[in-house]
């Protein structure tokens, strides 16, 4: 069961949009706060099922019964996260996401996965979009999605290879409404942390960064780059190291061994 009054109690959410069904849950906070009066902020928006879930550039999110799925639409006040800053809100969100995860599966169990992912046993169990709309200004969209109770039973065949529930892992179901607390909780708690102090988020971050050390090819539209990973630098850019240099990405699809 989600209980409204108490995410508003322990969080910092101001106003909650439920409903069963969605086809992005992203899509319909971008679209309340693009029509205004948007009301109070933060705004959660949480579906049971989401049909067309959307993850970064052209991916999508397959959930199923059992997932949990929703977006917080946030007001960024520039004097306290400047524009320079943002690109390392998908940062912040993973971090909540991992501590909050942890609690049921042990925190040394959950793992990052640069840019966006969080993983358990190299398979993946929640993803995380940001969206950064121009208009209007200062307002951005936390989408995150995280296998909870969803079986891959009926899943695409590399979802069953490469993907994961909470209660997969810990065998047992978890409560959903426990879980988005948690992470609302822990989000409100980095989101502060990066306003005062990012570069905790980004030594954080590195702490649990499963790729350190492997070996990855990184592709973009142009090129694949491989080499073995460096973690991220002060920019929250993935650092490879060529053999010939080390080279620094904000975007690209990671493939690792």
């Amino acid at each position: 069961m989600i209980d409204p009054d108490l995410i508003r109690s322990q969080t910092s959410v101001r106003q909650i949009e439920y409903h069963a069904e969605l086809p992005s849950t992203n899509d319909f906070a971008l679209q309340r706060l693009r029509e205004p009066p948007t009301g109070p902020l933060p705004m959660l928006v949480l579906a049971d099922r989401q049909t067309q879930g959307r993850g970064r550039g052209d991916h999508r999110w397959w959930s199923s019964d059992g997932a949990l799925t929703f977006s917080l639409g946030l007001a960024l006040d520039p004097g306290q996260l400047p524009q320079a800053r943002r690109s390392l809100l998908a940062l912040a969100a993973g971090i909540a996401v991992r501590d909050a995860i942890g609690r049921w599966l042990g925190s040394s169990a959950v793992q990052l996965k640069w840019p966006n992912d969080v993983y358990v046993d190299d398979r993946k169990v929640s993803g995380i979009l940001i969206e950064l709309p121009s208009h209007p200004p200062d307002v951005c969209v936390v989408g995150i999605g995280v296998n909870v109770n969803n079986s891959f039973h009926d899943a695409p065949a590399e979802l069953r290879r490469n993907a994961i529930s909470m209660s997969d892992a810990c065998g047992a179901p978890c409560q959903r409404g426990d879980v988005l607390l948690h992470i609302l909780k822990d989000f409100d708690q980095s989101l502060q942390m990066l306003q005062q102090r990012p570069e905790m988020i980004l030594q954080r971050w590195q702490a649990f960064c499963m790729l350190t050390g492997r070996w990855v090819c990184l592709r973009t539209q142009t090129q694949t780059t491989c080499g073995y990973c460096q973690g991220i630098d002060q920019q929250g850019r993935l650092l490879i190291d060529t053999q010939q240099d080390t080279r620094a990405f904000t975007s690209g699809t990671v493939e690792w061994t």
